[in-house]
């Protein structure tokens, strides 16, 4: 018994052949979940480490010309 393929392809392919592009989609499908969440992963990372070094990074005060900072002596 023959099938056509799910990706809208009109030829007809056995069983064997349709069982192994299956295997190979079902294949690639969990790499690319994996790759996935390793880069979700890592922009969480950076975005965390982004933070921590705008939180740690001293911030500059505005000041018109002639007046001096708050805590400047």
């Amino acid at each position: 018994m023959a099938r056509t393929p799910e990706t809208g392809d009109s030829s007809v392919v056995s069983m064997a052949e349709y069982d192994k592009r299956a295997k190979r989609i079902a294949g690639n499908t969990g790499a690319i979940a994996e790759d996935l969440k390793k880069s979700r992963q890592a922009t969480s990372l950076r975005l965390i480490e982004t933070a921590e070094r705008k939180a740690s990074t001293p911030r500059l005060t505005l000041v018109e010309s002639g007046d001096e900072p708050a805590g400047a002596e």
